[in-house]
């Protein structure tokens, strides 16, 4: 039976933690100050913690924080593997694949290049270094294949801090870099694995056959199969679980489950995480904050005790050929940078964007940490070895960011260039993110309802949009749901499922159907779905007299996390092509232009941005007292806030129009009379202090006496739950 730890050991495990923790923190807080990344820091105190300063200084109390103990070494061991399994998670966060596709066929000749001849570099050297350096010589020639493979990889977490701190993650250069790391690394890390399947396996090929044709297999499953299945998960788990904090749950399970199924593999567990990470961020019901948790968990918590564990292991004293470790180090900076230059000779990719891309990606960094960990683990490396390659880690990644600041100036910028960055900086002000859009409509069916759906499901022309209905039915008796369905309208009314499937088919859309039962309080019902991460919802309006009277209605915009589009239908049309859109300039103004936009380009329709100034007219001559050049400047200022919005400028046709008047309200009727009208947006605020909804008294009577359709937009009364 196997005993117990002892009281003792968890005291010293404990111990452990808050030191390699609190000093892994402090110093990287530090490093952090001089524009060096935390990793540095984090390093630095496991390589003063470890034998070459502490225990050189201290040896009783270094003997006594950290003993030489086989359980105490296990637990500490077990700490920084937990670690590692989230690095490598939060690593493949970061693995777009879709990047790949963006790179051009120059850039992708350089990046391969890139990886190519720092691998037969690394092969080579590993037959000149001398014997000090192996753990066994007569496994030279995997030795040589595992050099060979850490001279090829980067480090995708440090090469994107390097561009986010240098502004060029979005130019073109910088997607060539950070592309080039993505497949570099995907490439490294799957034949890495395969390696270590070598080296720790029994020797028999039967064996390591099996390990790699089970990896190949397993990887071409997961792309093919397991991918489909992870995504209905995260789907399943979005509907069904009310508790707070599910997605970052399952997000750590599926990572332990594919860690678990390579590591059985062989391959170790560590690719089995990245693997996971790639595809979770790609998953469209994955919550953003999910995966923000656990890299906030990682960065705080279990990435600092890594690294300071990785500089535990470094003894500096055991580094006796200096001379060697300058080679390896040159070797490993060259290398790289002459492979892009080769690479991107070949596939005509400009010098300084090839000498760039090589400096780029020869930050090796956590990648490298990582690699050179379980090398050692699993007896490729010796102490010596060991050493070498995680100074050559810190090295690489702190001489990249000075080389590329200097390369970067000399990369001439495209007019297209420009523009597109333009555009990615107007996004940022954006409210409703095209990527990943979510929309709900809760119905119970009616006319309000129906527009509803005929507005809401056109935006899926949006990539990666995801459209719900949430079709409500009474559990045991029949009633009116007011908000949800209007005048006529029935719970039971199985017709309207049918209207959406018709108009999915219509618009070629993939639309979510939902279903929920209540006996009372139907807005609850709606209020929690909501809360599953929701960037605007679609209402209809009241069927009673006053419009926006309803209690149900009243709750649901008081408590929800997204925003509301109340929908009052006035007529039976499909489709809208002449938009009218009220502004003055404020953030409700904002979110109704954004979401007229929004329609307008996923159905071509025009807009109409339309501003009333108070009357300026003299009180003798009845003439307009305002300055004349004065209403085109207003014109032009309300077309320049709105173009952030407009990423597809051939699709719609914007106008501005300024009147004067006493009354806006009784400007904007007029606007409707003179014009081929057929849709009116308006953003509005509860101003309400008690439980009735109240938008004000112009935007009710508006709505009331418009005489089209109406979409009323009101800002989220909270933020969405993390």
């Amino acid at each position: 039976m196997t005993s117990p730890l002892h009281e003792h050991d968890i005291l010293i495990f404990i111990v452990q933690f808050a030191l390699l923790l609190s000093v892994a923190r402090i110093l990287g807080d530090l490093v952090r100050r001089f524009d060096q990344p935390a990793v540095m820091g984090e390093l630095l105190a496991g390589i003063l913690l470890g034998p070459s300063v502490f225990g050189r200084l201290l040896p009783a109390m270094h003997g006594w924080v950290f003993p030489a103990s086989a359980t105490q070494s296990h637990l500490l061991e077990l700490l920084s593997f937990l670690g590692m399994i989230l690095l490598l998670l939060k690593s493949g966060f970061e693995t777009d694949i879709k990047i790949l596709r963006g790179l051009g066929r120059p850039a992708i000749i350089s990046s391969a290049f890139g990886m190519l001849i720092p691998f037969l570099c690394g092969f080579v050297l590993a037959f000149l270094l001398p014997d000090e350096f192996l753990v066994d010589t007569r496994r030279r020639v995997l030795f040589s294949f595992f050099l060979g493979t850490l001279m090829a990889i980067s480090a995708i977490p440090v090469i994107a801090k390097i561009l986010m701190d240098l502004d060029v993650l979005r130019r073109n250069i910088g997607a060539i870099i950070l592309g080039s790391g993505v497949m570099q690394d995907i490439v490294g890390y799957t034949i890495f694995s395969f390696i270590i399947a070598v080296a720790s396996g029994s020797g028999e090929f039967t064996k390591l056959s099996l390990s790699l044709v089970g990896g190949v297999l397993f990887i071409v499953l997961l792309a093919t199969v397991g991918y489909r299945l992870i995504f209905r998960l995260v789907r399943w788990v979005d509907d069904r679980s009310i508790t707070e904090g599910a997605h970052t749950t399952l997000v750590i399970v599926v990572a332990l489950v594919l860690a678990s199924f390579t590591h059985v593999l062989g391959l170790h567990a560590v690719f089995g995480a990245m693997l996971a990470g790639i595809v979770l961020a790609a998953a469209p019901r994955i919550r953003t904050t999910a995966l923000e948790h656990i890299e906030k968990i990682t960065d705080s918590v279990f990435a600092p005790v890594f690294f300071a564990y990785v500089g535990l292991r470094v003894d500096f004293l055991s580094l006796t050929h200096w001379d060697w470790f300058a080679v390896i180090l040159a070797v490993a900076v060259l290398s790289k940078i002459a492979g892009s230059l080769i690479g991107g000779k070949i596939g005509h990719l400009r010098f300084w964007e090839s000498l760039a891309l090589g400096i780029g990606t020869t930050a090796r960094g956590s990648m490298e940490m990582i690699a050179a960990l379980i090398g050692l683990s699993v007896g490729l490396l010796n102490n010596e070895m060991y050493a070498v390659i995680v100074l050559m880690a810190m090295i690489t990644s702190l001489i990249a960011p000075p080389l590329l600041k200097l390369v970067i100036p000399k990369i001439h910028m495209t007019e297209e260039e420009k523009a597109r960055l333009k555009a990615d900086k107007d996004q940022e002000k954006v409210i409703f993110k095209k990527k990943h859009l979510r929309l709900l409509i809760p119905t119970a069916g009616g006319p309000n309802a129906k527009k509803a759906l005929e507005l809401a499901i056109p935006m899926g022309y949006y990539d990666d949009t995801s459209i719900t209905t949430l079709f409500i039915s009474a559990a045991k008796r029949r009633w009116r749901i007011p908000f949800l369905n209007g005048r006529g309208g029935d719970a039971s009314d199985s017709s309207h499922q049918e209207f959406a499937t018709k108009l999915s088919a219509k618009f070629r859309v993939k639309v979510e159907a939902k279903h929920l039962e209540v006996k009372e309080d139907y807005s609850e019902g709606v209020v929690k779905e909501i809360e599953k991460g929701y960037d605007l919802v679609f209402l209809g309006a009241s069927g009673f007299r006053h419009v926006l009277y309803s209690e149900s209605l009243n709750k649901v915009v008081e408590q929800s996390s997204a925003h509301i589009a109340v929908v009052k239908a006035k007529d039976a049309k499909t489709k809208y092509r002449h938009v009218l859109v009220p502004t003055r300039g404020d953030y409700y103004s904002k979110l109704a232009v954004e979401f007229a936009l929004l329609y307008a380009e996923a159905v071509e329709a025009d807009v109409t941005l339309f501003h009333v100034l108070k009357t300026g007219k003299d009180l003798l001559s009845d003439e307009s007292a305002l300055d004349p050049g004065a209403k085109d400047k207003i014109k032009e200022t309300l077309f320049f806030e709105m173009s952030p919005y407009l990423s597809k400028p051939d699709r719609v046709k914007v106008r501005t129009r300024v009147e004067e008047g006493e009354s806006a309200q009784l400007e904007i009727l007029k606007e409707l009379a003179r014009g081929d009208y057929d849709l009116l947006v308006l953003g509005a605020e509860n101003r309400s202090l008690t439980p009735d909804l109240n938008l004000g008294y112009g935007a009710e009577f508006l709505i009331e006496k418009a005489p089209c359709s109406v979409v009323t937009l009101i800002p989220r009364a909270k933020a969405p739950k993390h």
